[in-house]
């Protein structure tokens, strides 16, 4: 779930959405120091918004890929083992003939 938040975020603060989402952002904090803050360092808003953009796309690559190996993630050994067994083999506590 997590993989998801930062890609959409990611999207979100992507530099080619900034000429729709900056003039709404600087709508919203109008009058305030923030909003004149965001006014004055329009530049810092690009660099940040593009590091931003990039980082959350990474990350969230990374954890939607790891999510999926769990999922997939193979069953251990003992649990592959004791399947195998056949019921008399487990009663007697042996495989293949072989004690355990």
């Amino acid at each position: 779930m997590r993989g998801y938040f930062f890609v959409v975020t990611g999207f979100f603060a992507c530099p080619c959405h900034l000429p729709l989402t900056l003039p709404l952002l600087l709508a919203v904090t109008a009058g305030t120091a923030l909003g004149a803050f965001l006014a004055n360092n329009i530049s810092l808003i690009v660099v940040v918004s593009t590091i931003y953009f990039i980082g959350a796309l990474w990350l969230g690559w990374r954890y939607v890929t790891q999510d999926e190996k769990v999922r997939q993630a193979p069953q251990s050994k003992t649990e592959g083992r004791m399947k195998s067994r056949t019921r008399s083999e487990t009663i007697r506590g042996t495989e293949n003939g072989k004690p355990i």
